[in-house]
């Protein structure tokens, strides 16, 4: 005859059962547990913070990869990288004292984004980047990308949403930051080029300066709309009836200050 458990018989076998579930989970699930919630912590050296590797169909349907805290997103949109079987995407953080800040004011981490493969993967639709604001300024805040040609921090054209700064940018590597917002006075050479508005690193697109010829203190005013010039000591190319209100333009190249105004 088969015996009956008794009630305080099948309080033990739960509590086994118990205890081995507990056992399990705390030696086999919770560390990694654990190590997805703590995998993020305010970098202190350069490291990689994520790294995803992207096949042909993610490439073609797009994808974003961010920071485990969302600080930090990367989109890759659709056709970005061509018809690529495969890239890396890495994400990293940064130190203040591994870069140089120029004398400016940090207002979010430092970050770095990098697509990349066994060559250099050219970049035909744009990636897509946002920067979350770590700390708040009474200048506000621009969004900046570091020119290792110029050796400079460059303005990046973005958009503000919230606590956020959205870029759309055709690089397939980029250093990126928030700092706060300054208008100096910038002064070197002036030239001009057949175009409807000037050409400047310093300001956003879309900024109005207001420029003035140093030799004779004649102002005008013009509108940034591309990036450049690119040749050093030369802070900004003007159109051509800009520059020729300020100088003759058989003068080719002038002294100028320049600053913004619609700020």
């Amino acid at each position: 005859m088969q015996a009956v458990p008794t009630i305080s018989g099948l309080r033990e076998q739960k509590l086994v059962v118990l205890t081995l579930l507990a056992t399990v989970f705390f030696v086999l699930i919770f560390p990694q547990v654990v190590l997805a919630t703590t995998e993020w912590t305010e970098p202190t050296s350069t490291r990689d913070v994520i790294r995803q590797a992207l096949d042909k169909e993610t490439l073609q349907r797009g994808f974003t990869i961010e920071t485990p805290q969302k600080k930090f997103r990367v989109g890759v949109t659709p056709g970005a990288v061509g018809e690529r079987d495969e890239v890396q995407v890495r994400l990293k953080s940064l130190l203040p004292t591994e870069v140089d800040l120029q004398g400016q004011v940090l207002l979010s981490n430092i970050y770095v984004y990098d697509i990349f493969n066994k060559d250099t993967v050219p970049v035909y639709e744009p990636i897509w980047v946002a920067l979350a604001l770590e700390r708040e300024s009474e200048q506000g805040g621009v969004l900046k990308m570091w020119d290792s040609n110029m050796s400079a921090w460059m303005p990046v054209p973005s958009s503000q949403a919230g606590d956020e700064y959205r870029a759309a940018l055709h690089l397939p590597f980029g250093i990126l930051a928030i700092f706060e917002q300054t208008d100096p006075e910038f002064s070197g050479a002036a030239s001009w080029y057949d175009w409807y508005g000037a050409a400047m690193n310093e300001y956003e697109i879309g900024d109005v300066v207001e420029v003035t010829n140093v030799a004779n203190g004649v102002t005008l005013t013009t509108t940034i709309v591309s990036r450049g010039p690119y040749t050093h000591g030369r802070i900004i190319d003007l159109p051509r009836d800009v520059f020729a209100g300020l100088a003759d333009v058989g003068e080719g190249v002038i002294q100028v200050s320049v600053r913004r105004v619609n700020r």
